[in-house]
């Protein structure tokens, strides 16, 4: 047991110099600029978000007390890196809409959905508040692929929680938007708080894709999945 907490504490206070390669788990799309952290002042989008990290906590601590259902299926394989406890309440699940979520947060929707590059009705793409529990970590992993950029908006955060990607270390401040590529290797810890580690998360296009190459992207994983089970996606 203490050679395992060495590794995790040794893993919060190193930062490699050596930055990591792109490895998504499904498929890669060449000629992408590729780098683990984003700068947030880029995006048009966070300053509007953060301005608003308020209204999006109160109707997050609103659907916690009346919507009980856990998103988070720990059976389910990619999600078999959890040591600990998970809870998602998804707005969107890879493009489907949980309704029954959305409704406790019309706020929080419309303003994810006034985004031009949020992901909504695309497979690529979820928007869901996630819920690490204290003593709890999510090992190193990489997404499925690197057309997409995936943003954290921390609403609850003790100073402890800590998300580590391509080798970078990035701690969560409260209103602070975290904007990373999780084509690379990137964990999640929050092993040394007594508090929950609540994030928005949602997902955004990956900046050097223009609209045409979005739509082609969507056709052809469209196309792919209708070859794959005909019955199921027509």
């Amino acid at each position: 047991m203490a050679a395992k907490r060495l590794v995790l504490l040794t893993t919060k206070l190193v930062t490699t110099t050596v930055i990591q390669r792109p490895a998504p788990t499904v498929f890669y799309y060449a000629g992408l600029s590729a780098k683990p952290l984003h700068d947030p002042e880029t995006f048009s989008f966070t300053s509007k978000l953060q301005e608003h990290v308020k209204l999006i906590r109160n109707e997050y601590l609103n659907l916690q007390n009346c919507y009980k259902v856990n998103n988070y299926d720990p059976s389910d394989k990619e999600h078999a890196l959890l040591q600990g406890s998970m809870v998602w309440k998804c707005l969107i699940d890879r493009g489907v809409p949980n309704e029954s979520v959305k409704k406790f947060c019309p706020k929080t929707t419309k303003l994810l959905e006034s985004i031009p590059e949020f992901i909504s009705a695309s497979p690529f793409g979820s928007a869901y508040f996630s819920c690490l529990k204290p003593k709890s970590y999510v090992k190193p992993h990489t997404g499925p692929c690197n057309i997409k950029l995936r943003c954290h908006l921390p609403l609850i955060v003790s100073g402890e929680a800590f998300l580590r990607v391509g080798g970078l270390f990035a701690q969560w401040q409260e209103g602070k938007i975290l904007i990373f590529d999780e084509s690379f290797v990137h964990e999640e810890e929050n092993i040394d708080s007594v508090e929950d580690r609540v994030v928005l998360v949602f997902d955004v296009w990956h900046p050097d894709l223009v609209q045409d190459e979005r739509q082609l992207l969507q056709d052809r994983y469209r196309d792919f999945m209708a070859q794959s089970d005909p019955k199921k996606h027509r």
